[in-house]
């Protein structure tokens, strides 16, 4: 049965910055958001395996979220071989600038239909941002199951969310991917469900009419006076993604309209969700956590109460 805890890793260290001066995400009393920074030197190596290609030290950070905690006691040192606990959820942070002899490498790993995915993009700027993405992924959750990344299978729940197939399916890890411009989020836990959502911060011009397509009316009446500001493309996305992030974890996909329920989005607001007929009743068993990936980028995860 394949192991949660990953191999062990030469060439790979992760150091946990300080919560003073380094945080990337928001804390609150009860969470704790802490930057884990990845370097990779050489080949992305197991105990038992040399993966198929090299991983760039610039295209990945990897965020540790915990629950339960407020604070580092002292800056100490994670590695990628460390058991994903229950009450942890990682994110990774996927560049997708890489050169093209990298993407070209990366891509020995996909599969016959991730290779024939990706041939069907027109544009090479949008073909490499599909196997950087996708080649990526496999070696990430490849280091926590300790297997070789081209082995790996993948199947859909029945809202079409990705997951793992068997026999690897029975290590109950659970991921969700979110892909915007330049950057991909991938969410990882341990036997619960997780949903994540990026977007690039861009003019909108139909901000306005898509929130009052999509959203529930009571996040558009708190949207609106805030377009016509300079902040009005911020709150529209990240409204957007944690929405987003709430259906892709519960895993209803288009089954759940996304006027169903209400995400909370302004600054002085905590994270919320709660159901479209009852803004005083959260929706319970989720917890939804936002993200700052990068400059000009929003986020959001939402996971399953352990």
């Amino acid at each position: 049965m394949p192991s949660v805890t990953g191999g062990e890793a030469s060439d790979l260290s992760t150091v946990m910055l300080s919560e003073a001066k380094h945080l990337l995400c928001p804390v609150s009393r009860s969470r704790l958001f802490a930057s884990l920074r990845v370097t990779v030197g050489g080949s992305f190596i197991s105990a038992k395996h040399r993966f198929c290609q090299p991983l760039q030290s610039s295209l990945l950070t990897l965020f540790g979220v915990r629950e339960g905690e407020s604070e580092l006691s002292e800056p100490g040192i994670a590695r990628l071989d460390s058991p994903l606990l229950p009450q942890a959820v990682h994110v990774w942070r996927i560049a997708l600038a890489a050169d093209d002899e990298t993407a070209a490498n990366l891509a020995a790993c996909l599969d016959q239909t991730e290779q024939s995915r990706a041939a069907m993009f027109h544009f090479a700027r949008d073909r490499r941002r599909f196997v950087v993405s996708h080649a990526a992924t496999r070696h990430i959750l490849a280091s926590y199951l300790d297997v070789q990344a081209a082995d790996l299978r993948f199947t859909h729940a029945p809202g079409g969310k990705p997951r793992l197939a068997p026999p690897f399916d029975s290590s109950h890890l659970h991921f969700n991917l979110s892909h915007a411009h330049e950057l991909v989020l991938l969410a990882i836990a341990q036997g619960r469900p997780v949903g994540v959502d990026i977007e690039y911060i861009r003019p909108l011009p139909d901000a306005l009419s898509l929130a009052e397509a999509f959203f529930a009316p009571a996040e558009t009446a708190r949207l609106r006076p805030f377009l016509v500001t300079s902040s009005g493309q911020r709150l529209f996305f990240t409204c957007w993604t944690r929405k987003e992030a709430f259906i892709k974890a519960t895993g209803d996909g288009l089954s759940r309209p996304l006027d169903s329920f209400v995400v909370t989005f302004l600054p002085q607001d905590p994270p919320a969700v709660f159901q479209a007929q009852d803004a005083q009743s959260p929706i319970e068993g989720w917890t939804l956590i936002p993200l700052e990936p990068g400059p000009d980028y929003v986020a959001a995860l939402v996971v399953a109460a352990p």
